[in-house]
């Protein structure tokens, strides 16, 4: 089992959410192959590098 696999659930509320620092997470996240789903509060902005 990969790393990736153990990973929780990120959950956080609407205004909990740094949607800049997150998103740069979710950058990484998606470059290990894990599939972003963005809910209620968090905008899914993909970054070029």
């Amino acid at each position: 089992m990969k790393w990736i696999d153990k990973l929780p659930p990120i959950i956080c509320g609407h205004m909990a959410c740094d949607s800049i620092g997150l998103n740069i997470f979710c950058d990484f996240l998606e470059k290990q192959g894990v599939n972003i789903i963005s809910g209620s509060g968090f905008y899914r902005y993909k970054r070029n590098g």
